[in-house]
C-alpha cells in the first residue's frame, strides 16, 4: 500500500532516490532527491562502484498538476571495481544522453507530441 505521494512517486518515477525536501514556488514545484542505492556503472551495470564525486544538476520532468517540475540532484562520478569504468553513474530514468538534463519520461512526451 502506498503511503504517500511523496512515496509514490519515488517509487514510480525516481528508483533508487529518495524525495528529501519539496518545494513550491510560484508555478514550479522542486523535488531535491537524495541516493539510497549503491552507484552503478554505465558501462556494465555493475554496482560493485567507487563513488569518486558529486555534483548538482537540475533535471526537467513532466508537470505534475499543472506545475513544472524541477528535480534537483547530487550525480556521483563512479569508479567501477568490475570494468574500470570512470564517469557518471547509471540513473535508468534519466534520458539516456550523456548529459541529460530531462528525465526519459519527458524526452518520451515530447517525441510523441
Amino acid at each position: 500500500m502506498i503511503d504517500s505521494i511523496q512515496e509514490y512517486l519515488e517509487k514510480r518515477f525516481f528508483f533508487g532516490f529518495k524525495i528529501s525536501q519539496l518545494e513550491e514556488v510560484g508555478s514550479d514545484l522542486h523535488l531535491y532527491l537524495e541516493a539510497i542505492s549503491p552507484g552503478m556503472c554505465q558501462q556494465c551495470k555493475c554496482r560493485q562502484t567507487n563513488i569518486h564525486d558529486y555534483y548538482p544538476r537540475e533535471i526537467s520532468e513532466l508537470p505534475i498538476l499543472g506545475k513544472n517540475v524541477i528535480v534537483h540532484l547530487k550525480v556521483r562520478r563512479v569508479i567501477c571495481q568490475h570494468c574500470g569504468f570512470k564517469g557518471v553513474e547509471f540513473i535508468r530514468w534519466l534520458s539516456k544522453s550523456k548529459y541529460a538534463h530531462t528525465t526519459q519520461r519527458k524526452n518520451d512526451a515530447v517525441i510523441e507530441d
